[in-house]
């Protein structure tokens, strides 16, 4: 990773600046929250001691035991349009009450119910889901023979069983048995509709039939099997509606943004005023990019509200934790979120009503944290500009000073490329001078480091010159001195010993002249001056010659036509004689060794394969380097691994690369050259 990225992951810790700020702004909103809902438990205590009084004046509560279960009817100024349908109209908001079936007889049986009255009628909407639909036929049972609903309604002690069976989906009229006689109640009417689920049925019935006692029950045609408020031929239930004289003293206590509501022991709200507010930004409404800010606050302090639906308005029951408390003798409180605006939350306050020592309901009062919410999200705003700029002014400033660093390592990174030159010499031009800090040090080490290098590569270039000139006179002497004691007359041991002596000389005069021709080499590469060849023609000759001088076969492949490549006919002469002595001296005596060249139009390729042992694996990448030898240790001719360097040095003056693979009976050395333009 460059310096300046480096630099750039470094300052994104100011990031950290507005997370903490954040932190500290969540904190100052929790805070708020309690404060505002201990004002809110405060309030809604006084206004329980009122309903209490109230409540134990004019007995507002209902009994305290009553058969079956409770049936809520929402009051409004008129009820629904009777068709079958219940969608479109105000039943369509209202959340259904959902009855399970009553046995395991039927799985799948299940019924739903919403009830609804005005000053006059009263309604009632029933969806049953049940797969099997068998109609009600007159000629089995007068009464009901298929599946039905059975509703049971009036005042205590004084209740009216009905049958709602029709023949077809449709309209229909309740049925009724009295006196033995089964009759139709004109006034008890409904409409019937098939749907993908089972059926669902809407009833209309005047409010004076309703009276305080109200229960129903879908019946399986097939099994009897029953699913609703009542057993069919049980006790029904009490009816459960909101009370005008509680409703009345909510209204004169309601205020802004602020919901009161009485439920009774079974948690039916039995009175309900005021109504939440959320929108409440406007100290950030038209500031752009504000719903951004918020989002992003809001991921960044995941919240703990418990998400419900707290804005309805039309909620028959009431079954949160905090009512159970209230309903049980404790006050209670909690936070809700709401899915229809991020980071808006509802406080929930719950106090048990008692009324002659006997918890009868419980008040529940809601206040949104809407003011709250635009005071986090104003003071976010500031937090995020005031961080981002000091994060972007950090960031901008490391920045540029990164882009310094940079510039300064890449400008020392230039002087030292430049400090080898590209026949491997070393410059002495290198800067002297540099700053003072720690990349001047650098520069200075570094300037240091090449010129002792420079040193020791002009001592390396010389070594050879000055052994080759030391030693060649002593060994002059040597070879002179055995040349006048062959003259002598010496005893058969002594000639022996003369001999050896000539042999250790000449395999020394060899040694010397090995170790200044590489030396030579890379003086002619630097000397050599390209011309126009044919490497075909080249390599034909040097073939031929080499058949005369090792007195061999050779395999011979060359292309038709002129293979046009620009080089130096000598060098290259050089370096197929090493290859050639290589060859040779690993091919067995009556082994093959074949020479080839193939060409393309952008290079030419010269094939040299020889019989013989393979490469070894632990040298192969060491092949080309020098003072290499892969030879027998015991070979009479003396081999310090300078050939195939030169092979390297000659390939690569020329712009190609030389390399050597295993054949399955012996070894090939490819050489690559490029081809004139």
């Amino acid at each position: 990773m460059k310096l300046r990225a480096q630099l750039i992951v470094v300052s994104l810790f100011a990031l950290f600046l507005p997370w903490a700020g954040c932190s500290f702004i969540y904190e100052m909103e929790s805070v708020l929250r309690s404060g505002q809902q201990d004002a809110l438990a405060a309030f809604a205590g006084s206004v329980a001691l009122l309903v209490e009084d109230r409540a134990a004046a004019d007995a507002l509560f209902a009994p305290t035991a009553t058969p079956g279960q409770g049936i809520y009817f929402h009051t409004e100024k008129s009820i629904p349009i009777v068709d079958g349908y219940a969608e479109g109209g105000t039943e369509s908001s209202m959340t259904l009450t959902t009855f399970s079936r009553a046995s395991a007889a039927d799985a799948s049986l299940e019924a739903e119910y919403l009830g609804i009255v005005d000053t006059d009628e009263a309604y009632a909407f029933i969806r049953v889901v049940d797969p099997s639909i068998r109609y009600h036929n007159p000629a089995e049972s007068e009464l009901a023979s298929g599946d039905h609903v059975v509703v049971a309604m009036g005042a205590v002690g004084d209740t009216r069983r009905y049958w709602l069976a029709p023949e077809a989906p449709g309209e229909f009229l309740a049925r009724y048995r009295a006196g033995g006689a089964v009759s139709a109640e004109p006034r008890v009417r409904g409409v019937w509709r098939d749907n993908e689920t089972g059926y669902q049925l809407e009833l209309r019935f005047p409010k004076a039939l309703l009276g305080e006692r109200f229960g129903f029950a879908a019946v399986d045609g097939d099994d009897g099997d029953w699913a609703g408020s009542m057993a069919p031929r049980a006790l029904p239930g009490r009816v459960v509606r909101t009370s005008d004289a509680i409703t009345g003293m909510l209204t004169a206590y309601g205020r802004e943004d602020l919901r009161l509501r009485v439920v009774d022991r079974d948690g039916w709200v039995i009175a309900r005023a005021g109504k939440l507010m959320h929108d409440d930004d406007s100290q950030t409404r038209g500031i752009p990019g504000a719903w951004i800010v918020e989002m992003l606050y809001r991921a960044m302090m995941s919240e703990g509200d418990e998400l419900a639906d707290v804005d309805s308005a039309t909620r028959a029951r009431v079954d949160r934790s905090e009512v159970g408390s209230a309903l049980a003798g404790q006050q209670a409180g909690a936070w809700y979120g709401i899915e229809q605006r991020r980071g808006a939350a509802v406080g929930s306050v719950a106090l048990p009503l008692t009324v002659d020592q006997e918890v009868m309901g419980a008040l529940v009062a809601e206040q949104s944290s809407g003011r709250i919410l635009s005071l986090t999200n104003a003071a976010v705003m500031r937090l995020l500009v005031v961080t981002l700029l000091a994060t972007f002014l950090i960031s901008f400033g490391l920045v540029a000073y990164a882009s310094l660093l940079s510039l300064r390592i890449r400008r020392l990174g230039r002087r030292v490329d430049a400090a080898l030159t590209d026949d491997g010499q070393i410059a002495s031009d290198f800067p002297a001078k540099w700053a003072g800090d720690e990349i001047g040090d650098l520069g200075r080490n570094f300037g240091s480091l090449l010129e002792r290098m420079r040193e020791y590569n002009d001592y390396l270039k010389s070594l050879a010159s000055k052994l080759s000139h030391e030693l060649r006179t002593p060994l002059a002497v040597v070879s002179s001195s055995l040349d006048n004691l062959a003259h002598e007359a010496m005893s058969d041991s002594g000639r022996q010993y003369a001999r050896r002596a000539r042999d250790g000389s000449e395999r020394l005069s060899r040694i010397l002249t090995a170790m200044s021709e590489a030396s030579r080499v890379e003086q002619g590469i630097r000397s050599a001056e390209h011309e126009r060849l044919d490497l075909a023609e080249l390599l034909e000759r040097n073939v031929e010659s080499y058949r005369q001088a090792f007195g061999r076969a050779i395999d011979c492949q060359l292309p038709n036509t002129p293979v046009w490549i620009d080089g130096s006919p000598d060098l290259l002469a050089q370096m197929l004689d090493k290859l050639m002595d290589n060859a040779a001296d690993f091919c067995p005596d009556h082994g093959r060794i074949s020479f080839a060249l193939t060409a393309t139009d952008a290079s030419c390729v010269i094939l040299i394969d020889n019989e013989g042992p393979p490469l070894p694996a632990q040298m192969r990448g060491e092949l080309f380097e020098s003072m290499v030898s892969i030879r027998p240790a015991k070979q009479d001719e003396p081999h310090l691994g300078l050939g195939l360097t030169i092979v390297r040095l000659v390939a690569e003056f020329h712009g190609g690369e030389v390399r050597a693979d295993d054949l399955s009976d012996g070894v090939r050395f490819t050489v690559v050259l490029p081809r004139c333009v």
